[in-house]
This record gives C-alpha cells, sequence and structure tokens, in this order.
C-alpha cells in the first residue's frame, strides 16, 4: 500500500489574498501575461518596423518628465514600504520580517502597477532609436517583473516579499535620477560620473534579495514556498545578467584604456567625448 507524500514543513500552499482579489490586473494572470508579451512585441517588432525609415524622436521634454515622475513615484514607494512596516523589521531567529504597520498592502500593488509605467523605458529607447541600450537584459526584466510583482500583490502583499519592492524601490530613485539627470544635455551630463555605481547597487539588491529568498524558502517565513523557488531563481538569473553587463559595461572599458604595459592611454578629446 502506497503511503501518502508528506510535505515539508515549510510548504505553503499558494492562497490568494482576500484584499487584493478584486484589485485591478489582480485576479487572474492573464492581463499582465498579456500586456508583458504585448510589450516585448512592441518594442521589438512593431516599433522597430514603424521607425525604419524615420528619424529618431528626441522627446527630451518628455523623458526628462517621465524619468522625474518615475524617481518620485518610486521615492513615495520605498515612503510606503518603510511605513507599512519595514520601518521596525523583526529577525525572528530564522525569518526577517516587517513589523507591523499600515498600507503595505497598497504598496505592494501600486508597486506591481508600476511595472507597466517601466514599459515606458523601453518604448522611449525604441522611438529614439537607441537600439544598443535594448539589450535581452533590458527585456527580460521588464518582461518578467510585472509577473512577480503580480505574485507579490496577489499572494503576499505585506509578507517577506515586499523587501524586494523596498530596495528596489531605493534603487530606483537613484536610477531615474540619472536617467533625469542625463536627459538634461551635456552641461549636466559632465557630472554624472557615479552611473556604474547604479549597477553596483542592482548587484548588492539581488544579494539581499536572493539570501531573504533563502532563509524563506528553507523556514518558511509565512511566504508560499513556490514563491519562494521563484524568487531564488530570478535573484540568480539577475545578478548573474547584471554582473555580465557590469563586467562589459565597465571593466573592459577600464582595460582598453590601458596600453599593453599597464600605462593609460592618451585619450583624445573627441574620443572621450562619444565616452
Amino acid at each position: 500500500m502506497l503511503k501518502p507524500t508528506v510535505l515539508p514543513a515549510n510548504w505553503r500552499i499558494l492562497n490568494e489574498d482576500s484584499r487584493t482579489k478584486d484589485f485591478f490586473l489582480v485576479a487572474s494572470p492573464i492581463p499582465t501575461i498579456a500586456l508583458s508579451v504585448a510589450f516585448l512585441i512592441s518594442v521589438t517588432v512593431l516599433i522597430p518596423t514603424f521607425m525604419k525609415n524615420r528619424k529618431p524622436y528626441e522627446l527630451k521634454n518628455f523623458v526628462i518628465l517621465y524619468n522625474g515622475f518615475q524617481v518620485l513615484f518610486s521615492t513615495w514607494l520605498f515612503y510606503a514600504f518603510l511605513a507599512g512596516g519595514w520601518y521596525f523589521p523583526y529577525f525572528t531567529g530564522k525569518c526577517f520580517l516587517p513589523g507591523s504597520g499600515s498600507n503595505m498592502v497598497l504598496a505592494a500593488y501600486c508597486y506591481f502597477l508600476s511595472k507597466f509605467t517601466e514599459f515606458v523605458d523601453t518604448i522611449l529607447f525604441a522611438l529614439r532609436k537607441k537600439d544598443n541600450q535594448i539589450t535581452r537584459l533590458h527585456l527580460y526584466h521588464h518582461g518578467i517583473m510585472p509577473f512577480g510583482s503580480w505574485l507579490a500583490a496577489k499572494y503576499a502583499p505585506d509578507g517577506p516579499m515586499t523587501f524586494l519592492g523596498l530596495i528596489n524601490s531605493l534603487v530606483h530613485v537613484v536610477m531615474y535620477s540619472y536617467y533625469m539627470l542625463s536627459a538634461m544635455g551635456p552641461k549636466v551630463q559632465k557630472y554624472l560620473w557615479w552611473k556604474k555605481y547604479i549597477t553596483m547597487m542592482q548587484l548588492i539588491q539581488f544579494i539581499l534579495t536572493l539570501t531573504q529568498s533563502l532563509l524563506t524558502f528553507f523556514y518558511g517565513c509565512n511566504l508560499p514556498t513556490a514563491i519562494s523557488i521563484f524568487n531564488i531563481t530570478q535573484s540568480v538569473v539577475f545578478f548573474v545578467m547584471f554582473f555580465d553587463f557590469y563586467m562589459q559595461s565597465y571593466k573592459k572599458k577600464s582595460s582598453s584604456k590601458l596600453a599593453p604595459n599597464g600605462v593609460a592611454k592618451t585619450v583624445p578629446v573627441k574620443e572621450l567625448k562619444s565616452q
């Protein structure tokens, strides 16, 4: 006679949260997946086809306004996650959890919606013909994040998964500030020497979220194990992809500025301006 399968003690069944089940776009994953697929088709096929025989749009003022909006939105999200419980987190001895607070559910839901506003990043790149910015990393990141955020809004809008929203919102405050200032032109761009540190912040972010995801996987921490596995997988994938981007973008550039004997090359003025 077959014995029934015994699940690990930390296994949690995916039960929807009653507080968000009727929220816009939360009831089913299909709208989120459909919007993400439509976004990917638009920025890889439709917009490039439309722009093929057209000059790139400048859109300078819109880019500044959009990034300014994202700075404000991300700042509010960071504050909302803090006020929602991360201002006084506690450690159970095994789990790192948010403390008691208010509006964490609202913060998680608005963070989910923010993943759709971030589609505009790539749309602007496509309209401005900045195809070098639309990398596999960029597409994967913007394509998968809506679904991951939907999981949080649907099943765990006030649990440990909101830590990702907290730290990611802080990173986005810095990142969108950089993009907003960069769009203001050469007079401002000459002060933007700190771009690589944004990628370093993102790498630290993935290390922290991976650590927490491993804790939730082994100890439960009031988070469904299926979501913990998803978080672990994505943290590893993002870290590897962002680390490769960091090495390709900054380490190789640093090496290319050195002569074979290790002495810094003399960089012509024109070349310096193009970097």
